[in-house]
Order: structure tokens, then C-alpha cells, then sequence
């Protein structure tokens, strides 16, 4: 009979944690350069965003699905434990957006005379982001553990949070009330990038999954039905949907769409995530016996610290070219790829550095 130890068990959480922590700079990095003009006319965006939109669905949906599963998984799992985890992250969140934003648009307009961009960088500080959303659902997962919610209320608690955000009506609002909102339910016009009741659904199922995966026998067995079931189901809704006339691209390029996460987007954006975590179940038993699964293991733990670092390396390598007035532009695929992969790589040895240092500290 098979059996997961601990670790085990959660080796393919980090491995899939890895591969969308080293993809992640690559999402933010496209945005930024369109926004800041660093593409030429002749740069293949079409195909590039084609590309994107299909990591936009794999990427922050891992973290947050990683989230709840570390949620079943921690030995820190009391209510109080929880709640602390999740008020410094939202203080942390704020902090990022007020040390990525506020200087970059101050210096920008001080040098560049851009004062315009200075006036809005406040709405971006309390604008909606990962890491305060994360921070609001290790307070819901606190509340969960406080009123001893089984695993299957919690999946229903994030379904009707979805179904809710589709049934509200979606204000228009682009100033600071509506960044605010932006953190809780879908605004036009606001910084709504992560709003809870958008995507709450995300660590509810990372909840749910990894205590049906604890009370298993057979986890190989497990993940191998859920990939091919969830296959199946992928490709019998999408043929279903495409003979009635209601398939949108949007159900697997989700990055050419809003960050509102309706059911259907969910549904397929959850099957596809299905199959990811198969193949990464099968991919981290191989990896098993290999020294690195110690590698994967240390660098999921830094998934907080590295996303910070990225922002902080990007926003500001823009500065440096926008005060240096550079002209040149990124005219290929494969430019904006050496140049995003700089940013990993740069990001990544500022990471390391910053765990080994408080590593010799300790000891």
C-alpha cells in the first residue's frame, strides 16, 4: 500500500511553485516595457501575448492554489497563527506597492517632467495585489479554523464568493475609493487586479485538495485520475461550448481578458490546473532521488521574497534606461527574453543572497 510522507507530498507543490515563481517576472515584465515604450513597432507582440496568455492561467493561479494547500500542511495552523501571517502580508503588500510605485513616478517626473504619473502612483499603494489578497485569505482561513469549517464548506464558501462576483454589478470608479473597492470585488476603472471574491475560489481548492490527497491511499492513483479526468472534462466542455456558440477565447488565453474570474473562466482555468498538478506529481517522484528537491524545496520557501525583489529589480532597471535616455528598443521575441531572464536571474542571486545572510545569522 502507498503512502506520502510529508515532504514527499509536498514536493510537487514546490516544484510547481518554481517553475511559476521563474515565470512570473517574464507576465509583469511584458506589461511594464509596453507601458513604458521599450518595444519597437516591428516586436511580434501578438504572438508574445499569445504565449503570456496562456502562463496568465497557469501562474497566479498556483501560487494562491499552493497557498491553501500549505494552509493543511503548516504546523502553524491555529486561528491566531493564521491571522498574524495574514496581517503582515497585507501590510507587506501595501509596503511593496508603496516602494515599487511612489519613488519610480516621483523620480520620473522630477527628471522627466511626467508629474502626471506622480499624481496616481497613491492609487496604485492601495490598488488590489497578491499579496494583499493573500493576506485576506489567511484571515478567512483563520476564521475557517476558528468556527471549524469542514474542507467541503470551504470550497462552497469560495464557489459562492464566484458566483457572487458575477451576479454584482460592476461600478465604474478610477479614483481612490475605487482602488480601494478594487481589493474586494471587480472595478472598472480601478486597480482590481486580485479582488477576493474573485479569487478566493483558488486557496479554497488547494484546501480542499490537499485534504482529500491526506486521507488517501493511493496517491499515484490519485493524481492520475484527477489528470485525466480533468483532460476529459476540459476538452468535452470546450467541444460543447464550441457547438453552441459560446466558447470564448478567454476560457484558456485568460490573460486577454479582466482579472474577474467568473465561473466558466474558473471551470476551465480549475481543469487545466487539474492537469498541471498531475504532471507535477508524476515529474517530482522522479525528481525524488536527485539533490534537487533540496533546491526546490529552499527556493518555494522564498516565494514571498522573490516576488518583492522582482518588482523592485524591474521598476527600477526601468528607471535606470528611461534617466539614461536610452533609445533602443526590444525588437524580438528573443531580446525580451534575454532581457526578462536577466531579470530572474539578477532577482534570484539578490534572493539567495538575502536567505543565506539571515541563514548565518541564526547560527
Amino acid at each position: 500500500m502507498e503512502r506520502l510522507d510529508r515532504s514527499s507530498r509536498a514536493l510537487h507543490l514546490d516544484l510547481m511553485k518554481a517553475c511559476a515563481l521563474l515565470l512570473m517576472p517574464f507576465l509583469h515584465a511584458v506589461y511594464h516595457f509596453e507601458f513604458e515604450g521599450f518595444f519597437a513597432p516591428e516586436f511580434p507582440m501578438g504572438q508574445v501575448s499569445y504565449v503570456l496568455g496562456v502562463l496568465y492561467n497557469f501562474v497566479p493561479g498556483v501560487f494562491l492554489f499552493c497557498l491553501g494547500c500549505g494552509t493543511v500542511l503548516t504546523r502553524h495552523d491555529t486561528p491566531e497563527a493564521f491571522a498574524r501571517r495574514g496581517k503582515r502580508l497585507i501590510l507587506l503588500g501595501f509596503a511593496l506597492n508603496l516602494l515599487r510605485f511612489t519613488p519610480f513616478y516621483l523620480i520620473k517626473g522630477l527628471f522627466l517632467g511626467d508629474m502626471a504619473g506622480f499624481s496616481r502612483a497613491w492609487l496604485w499603494v492601495i490598488g488590489s495585489d497578491v499579496l494583499p489578497f493573500a493576506g485576506m485569505s489567511f484571515l478567512c482561513f483563520a476564521g475557517f479554523q476558528k468556527w471549524r469549517f469542514p474542507d467541503w464548506a470551504m470550497l462552497v464558501f469560495g464557489l459562492a464568493c464566484t458566483v457572487g462576483q458575477m451576479l454584482l454589478p460592476v461600478p465604474h470608479m478610477t479614483g481612490t475609493l475605487g482602488h480601494l473597492l478594487g481589493n474586494f470585488i471587480f472595478v472598472d476603472g480601478g486597480a482590481a487586479y486580485f479582488p477576493f471574491l474573485s479569487w478566493i475560489i483558488y486557496p479554497c481548492l488547494g484546501c480542499y485538495y490537499q485534504s482529500r490527497l491526506q486521507k488517501t491511499k493511493h496517491p499515484a492513483r490519485f493524481h492520475l485520475l484527477l489528470g485525466l479526468g480533468c483532460a476529459a472534462l476540459f476538452a468535452a466542455s470546450a467541444v460543447v461550448l464550441k457547438r453552441r456558440g459560446k466558447w470564448q477565447k478567454r476560457y484558456l488565453l485568460w490573460g486577454e481578458g479582466d482579472f474577474r474570474m467568473d465561473l466558466p473562466t474558473t471551470w476551465f482555468a480549475g481543469l487545466a490546473g487539474g492537469v498541471w498538478l498531475s504532471v507535477a506529481y508524476f515529474l517530482a517522484r522522479g525528481l525524488n532521488r536527485f539533490r534537487i528537491r533540496n533546491w526546490l524545496s529552499a527556493f518555494s520557501k522564498q516565494v514571498t521574497s522573490f516576488y518583492c525583489i522582482h518588482w523592485l529589480v524591474l521598476m527600477y532597471g526601468l528607471l535606470a534606461c528611461r534617466l539614461r535616455g536610452s533609445r533602443k528598443k526590444i525588437r524580438s521575441a528573443g531580446a525580451f527574453a534575454a532581457v526578462s531572464g536577466a531579470i530572474v536571474l539578477i532577482s534570484a542571486v539578490i534572493t539567495v543572497f538575502r536567505a543565506l545572510s539571515r541563514l548565518s545569522k541564526r547560527t
